[in-house]
């Protein structure tokens, strides 16, 4: 046993021995400070788990990434072979892939190594696979940024037969950015064998202009066509056999002309990245596959069928030929809304539809734009024609990531009287296009079109392509297709609307505070809300805005300060159980007759261990001195926690055990020590089964008796054997296996202490060691080791939805928003009469309701060092929410009943997740699940979920376009 080596005995590298871990650390610090100081466009990155890496790091105590510090409590054992699977998940179809899991975010779950450090990674210790994506820069801000692409977009490229039909044998993958263009595509048509069968999916990446060389012209005549079912479906056209007697049936497939193949892949909305195109070549000069244009008869009026969203060639007013997509229609006055492909929608225009800067597509040589910023048609400004299936319910094409948009759109959609005001076009005549503060009055313009397509009641799905191009003209942070808070984007929208709508073409300037003090709340919140009016003045205050109340008071001098801030809509709400951490805990318990027992505690997020194990104490009756938590990982220890450490430092898939060691509660000072179970392989040892822990007290000093160890040891281990026959080169009968007592890597230290004589000790005080228990060879293992099997405490059981939702309802959100609590140390208020910063008392109160409002329940926490979405279910009332006891006006509180009518959700972590919206219709009174372009009629006992986000609710009986009452409080100035 001398030699023996376990898993994480790292292998030797072809060409000679694996280096120290000083060594490792210096060599991987060297390149991280070369190839990280700026990423460059063009550099290769490759993943490795966040576990993995830890682990390496505390082994070789390297400082090469900022993010991650050595820890002195772990292990410092040499890591395995990198096991990169995790990461991964396969998305099924006809050409499945495999990608990054979407749940998975950068620095908590994987790190980007640069692919230099990866090789000697792999080098050092196998494993994979390598997972390889390409830097590219994004057009995000003024300068752009350059980040690695986590998504790369996966394209099939089928080439056509001889019949214009897909070959389907012909078809192969390439990987590109989202910002390469549809000319990459053909570029990378022209370069691929597709005359092979399918490439095997390479996880590396395999973008056909990698290299800085300018791809070479190809003479010869292709095109591509783009599957339309990306309008419909978001997704890759497949070939389907919708009927064996008509073998498969072909999707709709639309050719790309010269204009368009500057288009960037990623304003298509593909399913899961996913895109198949076809390559045609011409055959004997000519093109096989016929356009929608190309009819038999020539002599067809095709102006007279023409509708929203076809493509057409138009002569623009510095006669140019360009591709562009009809808009709209005006079949009484003869004229057709069009739009240039590529630019901006202010050069949209209204042409007669006999005006010879008309051309029937790809009749005129079209002109393409210098400019990679081209969108599609079909994704973008065509939308899916037909009847809804329900008036106002209608999808919302997601143009990339802009879920958030679609959700707090379709939410805003139902609101009562704000639909009614728009489609009336009451909004035009309060546009205010003068206002500085304001957008030129686009915000309004594109909101009240995008409302007036939804309820035309001629589309089953809209793309709001124009009203993204407005927010992002104004607001940076909605450009490109990064994710987005629905709740951030729903600020800008109400006060884009307001400003827009603002009544007022001259604003008084008043710089005198409203003084508090002598007046009673009710006279100062009409003085505040007089003086907002000064300089504020739309349909969307009036009906939308509120009055929060906050109240200072300080704790020497006693003085109570007051003031009263309007607000559009939106009320924060925070979780009373978001500073609670459920943390499921396998505690394993000295008495071997007890099996070990999984729970789920609560327990401060922010807190220490020991409140974590005096809860487990609670549930176990095993005091909490004589818990010891650890993590487990690969079938090790990989982490003991101390009594100080933060729970907050466990992840979420984290393993946590927590072992009963009596010395630890006895002993003044003792030495915590894994105990591994161990396996001789085909080739070395390996860990394998469920490690265990012992406490070892140290109060007569670092040498302890192997002769107790070995009666601590058989205590412990007596639940993993089995019955069995000892197998005849066994030496201790009856005793499956041996016990070695060696550092963490492998290396042993001292001899089989089971043959330790009389007498023999063993020095426990040195770092990192283990007991390892080497139970033969895996074939004897099998017949000789079991897991002990673990039971669940009823914690576990009840740990579903029914248990959550007796826990928090939403009365309890809106009690905690208006819970007076003192200002942390660092952000004291000066009190104006004691002359100095003190950490005053503050509370938050609702003075004043709006007729509509969207609470916003809390869920995402964000900390100078940590970030954490909370999923605790909060129970809402879908009708009649009493709001009496949470505004503090008496007239507000005689009409304070309100109803739900939307819901904004969001699935997943806080690295992008998922956005959708429940709805309930104005018109038939159902409710709807508007998911991006999918919408479904839903029934109303599933609408409350752990995902909700913003609570949309409306004054009962509220629904025209009344004044609020305190709005006749402008007339008094």
């Amino acid at each position: 046993m001398e030699n023996m080596k376990t898993e994480n005995t790292p292998k030797v590298a072809e060409g000679g021995k694996i280096p120290s871990p000083e060594d490792q650390a210096t060599q991987v610090n060297a390149l991280m400070k070369q190839d990280s100081k700026e990423m460059k466009e063009g550099s290769k990155w490759c993943y490795v788990t966040r576990k993995w890496l830890s682990q390496w790091i505390n082994y070789t105590q390297s400082k090469a990434f900022w993010e991650l510090e050595p820890d002195d409590k772990a292990m410092k054992a040499a890591p395995g072979p990198m096991e990169n699977d995790e990461l991964l998940t396969t998305v099924s179809g006809p050409y499945p892939v495999q990608e990054i899991s979407r749940d998975l975010q950068n620095q908590r779950d994987y790190f980007c190594v640069p692919e230099a450090v990866f090789e000697l990674f792999n080098g050092w210790y196998h494993g994979g696979p390598k997972i390889t994506r390409v830097a590219r820069k994004y057009n995000t801000g003024m300068m752009g940024e350059v980040k690695v692409v986590k998504y790369p977009i996966h394209v099939i490229i089928i080439e056509t037969g001889k019949d214009g039909k897909p070959d389907d044998g012909t078809a192969f993958r390439k990987e590109f950015a989202p910002m390469d263009t549809l000319k990459d595509v053909k570029t990378a048509a022209l370069e691929g064998d597709v005359t092979g069968a399918m490439e095997d999916l390479k996880l590396e990446e395999t973008k056909a202009d990698d290299t800085d060389e300018p791809a070479k012209e190809s003479k010869e005549e292709i095109r591509l066509w783009i599957p339309v079912q990306a309008e419909d479906e978001g997704g890759v056209a497949e070939l389907e056999a919708e009927d064996p007697d008509k073998g498969p049936t072909e999707p709709k497939f639309s050719v790309v002309v010269e204009a368009q193949e500057g288009m960037e892949l990623g304003t298509f909305n593909f399913k899961n990245d996913r895109a198949m195109i076809l390559l045609e070549r011409k055959v004997e000069g000519k093109w096989v596959r016929k356009t929608d244009d190309e009819t038999d008869d020539d002599s067809t009026d095709w102006k007279a069928t023409l509708k929203v969203g076809d493509k057409i060639d138009a002569l623009d007013t510095v006669n140019a030929w360009l591709v562009a997509t009809v808009k709209d229609i005006k079949k009484e006055e003869q004229k057709i809304l069009i739009h240039y492909d590529g630019y901006e929608t202010r050069w949209d225009e209204w042409l007669e539809l006999d005006s010879e800067r008309l051309a029937k597509k790809g009749t005129k040589k079209t002109k393409a734009r210098a400019t990679s910023s081209y969108t599609s048609s079909y994704s973008y400004y065509s939308g899916s024609e037909g009847t809804p299936i329900a008036p106002g319910i209608v999808g919302l094409r997601n143009l990339g990531n802009t879920c958030f948009m679609n959700s707090t759109l379709q939410s805003m959609n139902q609101t009562p009287w704000l639909t009614d005001y728009l489609m009336d076009k009451q909004h035009e005549k309060d546009l205010n296009k003068e206002n500085p503060l304001g957008h030129n009055g686009r915000i309004a313009e594109e909101f009240g079109s995008l409302i007036g397509k939804i309820w035309s009641e001629k589309y089953t799905v809209v793309a709001p392509r124009s009203f993204k191009e407005a927010i992002g003209e104004f607001a940076p942070q909605f450009r490109g297709y990064s994710q987005q808070d629905s709740q951030e984007l729903l600020a800008f929208l109400l006060d884009g609307l307001h400003e827009d709508l603002n009544r007022l073409t001259k604003k008084e300037y008043d710089p005198n505070p409203v003084e508090s003090e002598g007046k009673s709340d009710s006279v100062l919140a009409d003085l505040s809300w007089k003086k907002h009016l000064k300089r504020h003045d739309s349909a969307i205050l009036d009906n939308m805005g509120g009055l929060f109340r906050s109240k200072v008071t300080c704790p020497e001098c006693k003085s109570v300060f007051r003031k009263f801030d309007p607000f559009l809509m939106t009320i924060p709400v925070p979780l009373p159980s978001s500073d609670e951490k459920r943390q499921e805990v396998t505690v394993v318990f000295f008495d071997h007759a007890k099996s070990p027992c999984k729970y789920i505690v609560e327990a401060p997020k922010f807190g220490e261990i020991m409140e974590l194990k005096k809860k487990l104490s609670g549930v176990s009756g095993v005091p909490a001195e004589a818990l010891i938590v650890a993590e487990v990982f690969h079938n090790k220890i990989y982490k003991v926690y101390d009594d100080e450490d933060k729970i907050a430092s466990i992840m979420a898939r984290d393993v946590i055990y927590a072992f009963e060691c009596p010395a630890a509660a006895k002993a003044k000072q003792y030495s915590v020590i894994p105990v591994v179970q161990v396996a001789k392989g085909s080739y070395d040892y390996r860990e394998f089964g469920e490690p265990r822990l012992i406490a070892i007290g140290k109060d007569k000093g670092d040498d302890v008796s192997t002769y107790e160890l070995k009666i601590e040891l058989a205590k412990i281990l007596r639940p993993f054997v089995k019955e069995f026959t000892p197998h005849s080169e066994s030496k201790y009968k009856g005793i499956p296996y041996t016990i070695h007592f060696k550092n963490s890597w492998g290396q042993s230290k001292g001899q089989d202490i089971m043959e330790e004589k009389e007498g023999a000790t063993v020095d426990v005080g040195q770092r990192d060691v283990v007991f390892a228990v080497n139970w033969g060879t895996e074939k004897e293992a099998e017949t000789t080791y079991q897991t002990p099997p673990v039971v669940d405490d009823a914690s576990v059981n009840k740990s579903g939805s029914g248990k959550a939702k007796g826990g928090l309802a939403l009365d309890d959100c809106l009690k905690a928003f208006t819970k007076e609590e003192q200002l942390k140390k660092g952000n004291e208020y000066y009190c104006s009469k004691c002359k100095k910063h003190l950490r005053v008392t503050k509370k938050m109160d609702v003075y004043r309701l709006p007729n509509v409002m969207a609470i916003q329940l809390k869920r995402f926490q964000y900390t100078s060092a940590w970030r954490d979405k909370i999923s605790t279910f909060v129970d809402f009332p879908l009708e009649g929410l009493d709001m009496a006891p949470h505004t503090l006006d008496e007239e507000e509180k005689k009409n304070a009943i309100y109803d739900l009518y939307a819901i904004s959700c969001h699935g997943g972590g806080l690295g992008g997740g998922h956005y959708w919206a429940y709805v309930k219709n104005r018109v038939d009174g159902k409710w709807y699940n508007c998911n991006d372009s999918s919408v479904s009629e839903m029934s109303k006992d599933t609408l409350k979920t752990s995902e909700a986000y913003l609570l949309f609710y409306a004054r009962r009986g509220f629904g025209t376009a009344k004044k609020r009452d305190w709005a006749s409080l402008k007339k008094e100035q």
